[in-house]
């Protein structure tokens, strides 16, 4: 027993020992293996350590000693969050020892060995021509190297627009169009072989080695990283390239085949003052003479503001003017609506967004996890079909407004596979053309507007074809799935969890066919079948208050012609939106 207490005693006194000497204390340095590396460059010194993730930081401090010098000296404090630091104060042919003290949030120190501090020679700088002092980055040195390779291959053809293209993030035709000068766009076809041998060179990589000495350590890069660091580099800045040169043609495409001009921008500077601004696409085919503004019974001759040489036109609009037909040889080439609150961008894809720059050429509206992906627009019942499709981020929130009043919450839910989310608005018979119906985002509690419709007495039938993908027309409504035909269907996740309507089977079908769903809560009832132009063949159900269950039906198709059906389903509980989904189904004789 007495054994026992002893030794239990002892572990005791262990213990408070342990803690007594751990406790924080201003007045000790103690020595903690801090990994301090040193590499040798041109005019620098690159310095890289390392430290336990449990030291809590508060302070760092780097000492150097010159061979020769009789002590420390501190030569910085807080170099950078980075744990690496370059010396560029050192004397070229000059060897200098480094240490580095770490300071926790106790005040306890620990450094890196004084003892046999580490050390490195400040190499002297050679005289090479194709160093640049404005390099910050491997991507600058390649794209450097590239361009001292042209300027000797092809001393007079400027490349530099080309070039910077590379530095953007996954090059699409946007890429062009938005950041190449539109109408030096056509000579890229001559230049990009040129280009193409000097990245594509299977040489590159070794050549761009070899500037390890000038770059490494003003890149801050060890001897370790500088192989790979340079291999990725490259490798992204020739996959950018391979990307450039695919949707070169596409770009091409679309600039060749758009109208002689499109309206662009609508500048509102103040309630009285709007300037609606234009781009000349093809001012060879056509006199800019014969183009012009018409909103009413008012018109402007847009060739008393062409300047020669000049693309852009910008037009003063009296600020009551709500629409605007734009004419060129007695043809209607665009029509916008003009009821806006703040300056706008109408881009080459149909897409109308807010823009603090409105006379920037847009091909279309940025990515967005959520997008409005279809709308229907019946100005004689005032009824609004609309859709929105995507994959949303969980912390976002998306909301439609007619005008400032929200007409349709949407609160999606976060995951894997695109969704749809379909909606019918019936609007009050006392609106006002033209409608300006917006698409905004909320993340974090701030509201971002992504995108504006405009509506007035025309119906309006328009998706995203693919989905996501610029507006276009449509003579079927795909309300509730993918529309691109090539995609399979998916469920709709984002749709009011009232029923759940299956695919038709058998499918393709001669004949006969079983159309079955799934009614998740008593709701009044729509059901019918319509071919490929919307007209319908079938109503099994129209506006049925049903209760909850399952349903089958089958449809016969004797007498229809083979081809593509779709069956609908449309469900409404008490005064909520409809909640609306369609699946094709294929009839073949």
């Amino acid at each position: 027993m007495r054994r026992i207490i002893k030794f239990s005693l002892l572990q005791a006194i262990l213990v408070y020992c342990a803690i007594w000497a751990n406790e924080p204390n201003d007045k000790d340095e103690q020595v903690f293996p801090v990994d301090l590396s040193v590499f040798d460059g041109n005019g620098s010194l690159l310095l890289d350590w390392s430290f336990p993730d449990s030291i809590l930081l508060r302070e760092t401090r780097i000492y150097v000693q010159k061979s020769g010098d009789a002590e420390f000296n501190l030569l910085i404090v807080n170099p950078s969050d980075k744990q690496r630091f370059l010396d560029q104060s050192c004397e070229e042919n000059s060897r200098y020892f480094y240490r580095v003290e770490i300071e926790d949030v106790f005040g306890r120190v620990f450094s890196s060995d004084s003892e046999t501090p580490v050390f490195g020679t400040c190499l002297e700088s050679e005289d090479s021509a194709s160093f640049d002092q404005s390099v910050e980055s491997i991507l600058d040195l390649l794209l450097t190297y590239i361009q001292n390779n042209l300027a000797e291959i092809s001393p007079y053809i400027d490349y530099q627009n080309l070039i910077d293209l590379i530095a953007v993030n996954d090059p699409t035709q946007k890429t062009w169009i938005e950041n190449y000068p539109l109408f030096d766009l056509v000579n890229v076809d001559e230049m990009i072989p040129t280009l193409n041998s000097i990245i594509m060179d299977s040489d590159i990589l070794r050549e761009i080695l070899e500037f390890e000495r000038d770059y490494r350590n003003k890149l801050l890069i060890t001897p370790d990283e500088w192989l790979s660091f340079v291999e990725n580099a490259l490798l992204t800045v020739q996959k950018k390239w391979q990307l450039l040169t695919l949707s070169y043609p596409k770009a091409i495409n679309l600039i060749e085949n758009i109208e002689p001009i499109r309206i662009v921008g609508l500048n509102i500077s103040n309630e009285e003052q709007r300037e609606l601004y234009l781009f000349w696409f093809h001012p060879e085919q056509n006199n800019v003479s014969e183009a012009f503004l018409l909103s009413g019974d008012e018109y402007i001759d847009l060739g008393e503001f062409k300047i020669e040489n000049e693309s852009l036109i910008s037009v003063s609009i009296p600020e009551y003017w709500e629409t605007v037909d734009l004419i060129l040889d007695n043809i209607l080439l665009e029509q916008q609506g003009l009821n806006f609150q703040q300056s706008v961008s109408f881009t080459l894809n149909g897409d109308i967004t807010p823009s603090d720059e409105p006379f920037n050429l847009k091909v279309g509206i940025e990515n967005t996890s959520l997008w409005l992906n279809e709308l229907i627009w019946n100005p004689s019942s005032l009824k609004l079909h609309l859709e929105v499709a995507g994959n949303p981020k969980y912390e976002e929130y998306f909301s439609i407004y007619l005008g400032d009043k929200s007409i349709w919450e949407i609160d999606p839910i976060s995951g894997f596979e695109t969704q749809f989310s379909d909606s019918l608005i019936i609007l009050e018979s006392d609106i006002h053309y033209p409608i300006q119906i917006s698409f905004e985002k909320q993340i974090n509690g701030l509201s971002e507007t992504v995108e504006y419709i405009v509506l007035d007495t025309i119906p309006i039938m328009i998706q995203r074809y693919p989905d996501g993908g610029p507006w276009q027309t449509m003579e079927f409504s795909t309300l509730g799935i993918t529309n691109d035909p090539g995609l399979n269907d998916y469920e709709a996740e984002l749709l009011p969890e009232l029923f759940v309507l299956y695919q038709n089977y058998p499918n393709p079908f001669n004949s006969l066919t079983r159309i079955t769903f799934d009614l998740l809560d008593d709701a009044v009832i729509s059901l019918f079948v319509t071919d490929a132009t919307g007209r319908i063949h079938n109503k099994f159900i129209e506006d049925q208050y049903t209760n909850s269950g399952t349903y089958h039906f089958e449809w016969n198709g004797d007498g229809k012609s083979t081809g593509i059906y779709f069956f609908t389903i449309q469900a409404q509980v008490g005064s909520m939106s409809p909640a609306i989904m369609s699946r094709k189904m294929i009839y073949l004789k």
